[in-house]
């Protein structure tokens, strides 16, 4: 009930006046200016592939906004639990599908936004910022349940010890109850952060179109529709892209380059040679080469199309974006030597335009190294075929007690 003198108090705390205060709407706006143009500047600047793929700008967009809107809704519930904000699930997301640096840069603005909203008080800001850069820098790619978990504790710690020095720091403003709060905001937010974003990852994934390890797992069983097709109408494919499948794993890993990425791109990048199967040679076995009775023009023109279609077959298949690319730059715009200069041979002009393959060329290392191992894997293949490849013999002088000497062998 409104009672006179409630009425005097309101209005005294001018919570009766109905006009818009603009300065302080203006100074919100221009905070949340500041933000988005700081946010927007840094993902432009070092966070290119971020910034030209639209679907994924848009879902960064739209997680930093909704953390923002449900910090605004939770945190005036109480001063006591601001600790235990889940500001770690937007850490943990983003540190897997994205750059750990773009998910420490968001992390860093929206702690600023959550200060300015718990009345410019830094010590939750900081606790719940310094907590997610520690599960970002704990959670890896989250490849399995147990990461999550596990970063989802060193959130907890490290928020609760945050919690911990600022109240130690205040003099006289620590009381002994107050353990239970910092232990149990603390692990409320460790434990819904890992929870929320792992049940958010996969989702998340699919709409910022980034390949999980979940999903890139499941694409590597034998079992999937495309590798079926793979295995029973090209088997000599098949295995060539095993081949080059443990190449380019071995070669991610030396330089820290993402392996399963590259295995089970390695799998799906000759899937348009299922067309045609018989006009590529990992098919051939003893059949005879069908290129000998086309024109070079035409067998170039085969050769190169089995990019385009490859990528045709990856896009109704449902094949994540990540992995399309490795199977139009698996060959960049290199041309096909072997049918060039048999068409320079038989005419006195050739377009070499004619003879290349469409690209792009790599955009990444993964990409390039793909392209290497696949070049590599062929080549040696071809000399094995050919008999250029001399099997591993002894030197006479291991009779003796020393060493044998290796030839050349298949490895080499």
């Amino acid at each position: 009930i409104v009672t006179p003198a409630v009425r005097e108090k309101l209005g005294a705390l001018g919570l009766l006046d109905a006009d818009i205060d603009w300065l302080e709407l203006g100074g919100k706006g221009l905070l949340a200016v500041v933000l988005v143009v700081i946010l927007g500047v840094y993902i432009y600047k070092m966070q290119r592939a971020v910034w030209l793929t639209t679907r994924t700008l848009l879902v960064v967009a739209t997680l930093f906004a909704l953390t923002a809107l449900a910090a605004r809704l939770l945190l005036p519930l109480g001063r006591s639990w601001v600790y235990a904000f889940p500001l770690g699930t937007m850490a943990l997301l983003l540190a897997t599908l994205f750059p750990r640096g773009l998910a420490l840069i968001v992390i860093t603005l929206l702690s600023l936004v959550i200060a300015f909203l718990d009345d410019n008080h830094a010590a939750a800001a900081m606790g719940l910022m310094l907590g997610s850069m520690a599960g970002i820098l704990t959670i890896g790619r989250g490849e399995r349940w147990l990461h999550f978990a596990a970063s989802g504790v060193v959130i907890a710690l490290v928020t609760g010890l945050t919690q911990m020095a600022f109240w130690l720091a205040i003099p006289g403003g620590f009381i002994a109850d107050q353990w239970t709060m910092i232990l149990l905001s603390s692990v409320v937010n460790g434990t819904a952060s890992a929870f929320i974003a792992l049940g958010l990852f996969n989702p998340v994934g699919h709409l910022a179109d980034v390949a999980t390890p979940q999903q890139l797992m499941e694409l590597a069983h034998p079992s999937h529709p495309l590798l079926r097709k793979l295995i029973r109408e090209a088997p000599g494919t098949y295995y060539h892209s095993l081949s080059v499948g443990n190449l380019a794993e071995s070669a991610a890993e030396l330089v820290e380059a993402d392996a399963l990425l590259l295995r089970v791109a390695s799998y799906y990048h000759d899937i348009g040679k299922t067309i045609r199967p018989y006009f590529f040679t990992d098919n051939q076995s003893d059949r005879e080469n069908v290129h000998n009775e086309l024109d070079p023009h035409t067998s170039a023109e085969i050769i190169c199309a089995h990019v385009t279609e490859g990528d045709k077959m990856a896009r109704e298949s449902g094949l994540p974006r990540q992995v399309r690319e490795f199977i139009l730059a698996h060959h960049g715009t290199s041309v096909i030597r072997h049918f060039y200069q048999l068409a320079l041979q038989q005419e006195d002009t050739v377009n070499i335009e004619d003879f290349r393959y469409p690209g792009p060329k790599p955009q990444t290392r993964e990409q390039a190294i793909m392209m290497l191992a696949d070049s590599v894997e062929a080549t040696v293949r071809s000399k094995v075929q050919g008999g250029k490849v001399l099997p591993g013999r002894e030197d006479p002088s291991v009779s003796s007690g020393g060493r044998a000497k290796q030839g050349q062998t298949l490895e080499e």
